[in-house]
């Protein structure tokens, strides 16, 4: 979590302190303040801007009620002492203090402020989720693949390509946890292409294939930028086990693309 965030806690006295107490013994070195909304006065409407970091945590639709409406995000929080109470009206509710990860707070904040999350960084780049702002870049990469749609991210007939990338980024990665991803040189901020992963083609055993496209644009290829993106997007994966096996559909004259896959231990689909 790279953002310092401040909770405010409109629970009961009991669910607070055992939030307070998970945090402390799990995330102590997380810059995390938690304030008692339900004891302390606060004005909802003066403390909207996103710029200062602020999440609600929610146990009863009373508290529900007095929030949602006020700019913050809005987490419900359901346990056994609040069971008839509906938690409804809000995009997030939580069963258990341990799904308070810090990387589930920065999610939150981020999605309701229409923020793109990162994904990882390496020595010279920056992967963050597609934002508005990267149509453009998005277009060019389509114009310099004309020849190579693997090599593109957006469909051959895609008539409006504005609206297709802002229903991407709407449900794409808040529905799959994953997707096609900006990397942008970490000095510059440039736009370099993309990298990431779409929608599983098979399943087995709870486990799934997932497929890796990539393009750079011309001017950065050959650079080496796209091993250390792959790297750095394949060696989670890995770890966590999470799919059974990363694929890549490469044109067959794509001798750098296939090379590349080849290196990263990527099964390769020919077309």
């Amino acid at each position: 979590m790279n953002q310092h965030f401040t909770i405010l806690l409109s629970v009961t006295e009991s669910y607070r302190r055992i939030i307070i107490h998970y945090f402390l013994e799990n995330y102590s070195e997380e810059a995390i303040d938690f304030i008692d909304a339900i004891t302390t006065d606060i004005a909802a409407n003066s403390i909207s801007s996103a710029e200062q970091n602020i999440i609600v945590l929610c146990d009863s639709d009373l508290s529900i009620s007095r929030f949602q409406n006020t700019g913050y995000p809005v987490i419900a929080c359901s346990h056994e002492n609040n069971t008839e109470e509906s938690l409804m009206g809000v995009p997030w509710l939580i069963l258990s203090p341990e799904s308070l990860t810090p990387d589930f707070l920065e999610e939150v904040f981020c999605r309701h402020h229409h923020i793109p999350l990162t994904i990882v960084c390496t020595n010279r780049c920056v992967v963050r989720e597609l934002a508005p702002e990267d149509l453009s870049f998005l277009l060019q990469l389509q114009k310099e693949n004309e020849e190579n749609p693997d090599g593109c991210f957006f469909p051959v007939s895609c008539d409006s390509p504005d609206s297709f990338l802002l229903e991407y980024i709407k449900n794409q990665y808040p529905f799959y946890g994953y997707g096609l991803y900006a990397i942008l040189e970490k000095e510059s901020a440039a736009f370099l292409g993309i990298a990431g992963f779409s929608t599983p083609s098979a399943e087995s055993e709870g486990k799934c294939d997932i497929e890796i496209s990539y393009a750079l644009l011309k001017k950065y290829q050959h650079q080496g930028y796209m091993t250390e993106v792959l790297e750095s997007l394949i060696h989670p994966e890995k770890e966590n086990g999470r799919f059974e096996q990363i694929i890549a559909r490469i044109h067959r004259s794509n001798k750098a693309s296939i090379h590349l896959a080849k290196k990263l231990d990527i099964l390769i689909v020919l077309t």
